[in-house]
């Protein structure tokens, strides 16, 4: 892991303000209440290269993977420890209620030269510094960089010439202004790729038609209008991205590899355990769910107090997936906010129905529940034009939510076998800040050593694992990777700092503590918790969990995952639900066989491509070896056959028409023979990865690309 390196053309903005203790899971951090500063930030420019040329940035934001705003939040006492930088062009926006903001201006203006700049807001404490380098809004600091640009491009170094206005500012034909608060990311997005910075948006605010765009949506509640706004945007956003491999400015290395930005999804989700957390009858109002057309209804005198913690909650859940969207250029889609209507079919597969699972004759009944559940989070949540721009559109999935998103079907097809998925949990409001800033702040890439990196901690020494523990020490012995067999705590402190690994693999058994609503893992008779991870600082960038029910969903449970977030892990692969010994085993082992290949060819793009196609291709291969068991296939056809499906996987055109025609095969096939399918669930619908593991890439890829692109 690495710090990040910036472009020295790259623009800092740093928020100096309030500590944000942890408070409630459904608010936002307190050092962004009450203002407006990430709101701010997305009406400018990332680089002052890409005020330069919006076109070339894009390119080269594509080329050498790079991009996002760099932004940092700290407190008054910590800027005044943070390193000083230079030759580095900085906002900073001061809260003027968290201390003496003409003190801390003063500390920051030392050296005074022309790179800083300063937005002071609260002002119920501000008095006037009477620097010229107070900016007032966006329009105010995008004037300045022009105005002082001659001295801001010598400081900088920067071997640009001249900033000059990219376009006419008026493009409101191509990116049309809507009232609608989802949209206002994406607009700024396109505005950003045509190059429009310093707009006025008072120019193109009108009471009487945001007030008709209202009404619009309140008199028509079930329609999809202003979802399907937010999709013709991504068409748009698109655009540049097909201009470019149009034009071979971008060229991409391999045919299977995504060629689309991550596409944002966020299913806002009211969690039914706030309802243990606080008052019932209080938080009832907050839980107030929308329609298709996000409108929210209610009979409650408490409905204005409720609507305004909502309002915070969505908008600062838009402001970090802003920021989450910067890393890629990515276009964002916010689905109305969903809550008790989806509870019942839910809660039969929260952590307290775990027990129910083992039952006999279950598995059949949850392969049916997940996916009625699967269809219902596409109806509830999702336009038809939102549907159909999912099984066209090539790219991974970046989701902020509770939900296992990975379940949606559509047209009978589930999401996560078409698409690679990453998830961000909406709860807590905290976390979402954390990924962002870690990713910021660090890269990490897949060295191509990598197996000799990884540790494979096994938890358990029942026989059912010691079985699989076996192969996986004899593949151990083959490709280089190192096991540990651990008993107690001790063994795993001792095991991981003696290892220092990159990837971080548990076979183990998971269990959920409902004292504490958290899940742990078992490690002979001892409980790993977050509590212990953090404290003794162990971890690793990756890590797979292969244990049952890890990061359960329905309720909010603290989940293991964090415990290795907290220390340093940029991708945590979980389990929704408790998985057998036999399907999890094969899954890590596989990971383990084919990572030896992917490390050292260009095969897959980055960490999120690579484990997906592994528990994505689970049914693959399962399917083929029960066939060939049940004499349906011999071995040499088993090998063809095996290698062609997985090939084709590989595929996002292919995906969708080989799921389907799957099916059909196993429904072709004899009562006797079809019997050992109607139990088994695919194992891609257990597993969750969670972190940006988007970001993560393969330094064998990396390079082949660079190459090509140069």
């Amino acid at each position: 892991m690495q710090t990040r390196i910036k472009n020295n053309t790259s623009i800092s903005y740093i928020l100096v303000g309030k500590e944000s203790p942890f408070v409630s899971p459904i608010l936002p951090p307190e050092a962004f209440e009450e203002n407006s500063v990430l709101s701010f930030i997305r009406h400018c420019p990332e680089d002052i290269f890409q005020i330069y040329s919006p076109r070339d940035y894009l390119a080269l934001n594509l080329i050498k993977e790079f991009g996002g705003y760099d932004f940092q939040s700290t407190t008054y006492e910590g800027i005044l420890q943070m390193p000083q930088y230079k030759n580095k062009l900085i906002l900073y926006f001061i809260d003027c209620e968290a201390g003496n903001h003409l003190e801390i201006h003063k500390a920051l203006t030392q050296s005074d030269h022309s790179l800083i700049y300063f937005n002071f807001f609260s002002k119920s404490g501000y008095v006037k510094t009477g620097v010229l380098n107070e900016v007032v809004d966006p329009t105010d600091f995008i004037s300045k960089i022009f105005n002082n640009q001659a001295q801001i491009l010598k400081q900088l170094r920067s071997s640009i010439e001249e900033l000059l206005p990219f376009v006419s500012m008026d493009n409101r034909d191509y990116n049309k202004y809507h009232y609608f608060s989802p949209t206002q990311n994406n607009y700024h997005l396109i505005n950003s790729l045509l190059g429009n910075f310093c707009i006025d948006l008072s120019y193109f605010r009108n009471q009487n038609d945001m007030m008709k765009e209202t009404d619009e949506a309140s008199n028509n509640p079930d329609l999809w209008t202003r979802q399907n706004m937010q999709v013709d945007q991504i068409l748009k956003i698109d655009n540049f991205t097909m201009a470019l491999y149009k034009l071979e400015a971008v060229k991409l290395y391999t045919h299977n590899e995504p060629r689309y930005a991550p596409l944002i999804l966020i299913f806002p989700f009211h969690n039914p355990s706030l309802k243990v957390m606080y008052d019932k009858k209080k938080i009832a109002p907050i839980m107030m769910e929308q329609t298709n057309n996000y409108v929210s209804f209610s009979d409650s005198p408490t409905v204005s107090f409720a609507g305004e913690i909502i309002r915070r909650r969505l908008h600062f859940i838009d402001d970090v997936a802003m920021l989450h969207a910067s890393f890629k250029r990515s276009p964002l889609i916010r689905m109305p906010v969903k809550g008790k209507t989806l509870y019942t079919e839910l809660s039969f597969i929260g952590p307290l129905s775990f027990g129910n699972m083992e039952r006999p004759g279950y598995r059949r009944k949850l392969k049916k529940l997940i996916t009625r559940i699967g269809s219902e989070l596409a109806d509830k949540y999702m336009s038809l034009e939102m549907q159909s721009i999912l099984t066209k559109r090539d790219s991974q999935i970046v989701v902020i939510s509770d939900l296992p998103i990975e379940w949606i079907e559509i047209n009978g097809v589930p999401l996560s076998f078409t698409h690679d998925i990453c998830r961000l949990p909406e709860t807590t409001m905290h976390s979402l800040m954390r990924h962002y800033v870690f990713n910021n702040m660090f890269n990490h890439s897949i060295s191509k050593n990598i197996l000799k990196k990884t540790l494979v901690i096994f938890g358990c020494d029942e026989s059912n694992f010691q079985h699989w523990q076996n192969i996986a020490n004899n593949l151990s012995d083959e490709i280089g990777f190192k096991t540990a067999k651990c008993t107690s705590l001790a063994d795993i402190k001792k095991a991981i700092i003696e290892n220092k690994p990159e990837l971080l693999i548990f076979d183990c058994h998971g269990q959920y503590d409902k004292s504490k609503n958290q899940t742990y893992l078992l490690i002979g008779e001892e409980q790993l918790t977050q509590d212990y991870l953090v404290k003794n600082n162990l971890g690793a960038p990756l890590v797979f969990i292969s244990a049952c029910g890890t990061a359960p969903t329905y309720s909010f449970v603290d989940s293991i995952s964090n415990g290795f977030f907290e220390t340093g892990a940029m991708s945590v692969t979980t389990t929704y639900l408790p998985i057998s010994i036999h399907g999890g085993s094969m899954i890590y082992i596989r990971l383990l066989q084919q990572l030896s290949m992917a490390s050292n060819q260009a095969i897959h793009k980055n960490w999120l491509n690579f484990v997906s196609h592994i528990i994505r291709t689970s049914v693959i291969h399962n399917m083929h070896l029960s066939a060939r068991a049940n004499g349906g296939l011999t071995k040499e056809e088993y090998t063809v056959e095996n290698s062609r499906t997985l090939v084709e996987s590989m595929f996002f055109k292919k995906r969708r028409e080989l799921f389907i025609r799957l099916e059909l095969e196993i429904k072709k096939l004899p009562v006797d023979e079809k019997k050992p399918f109607s139990n088994m669930i695919p194992e891609y619908l257990f597993y969750s990865t969670l972190g940006r593991a988007d970001l993560i890439l393969f330094e064998s890829w990396k390079e082949k690309h660079e190459e090509i692109n140069t």
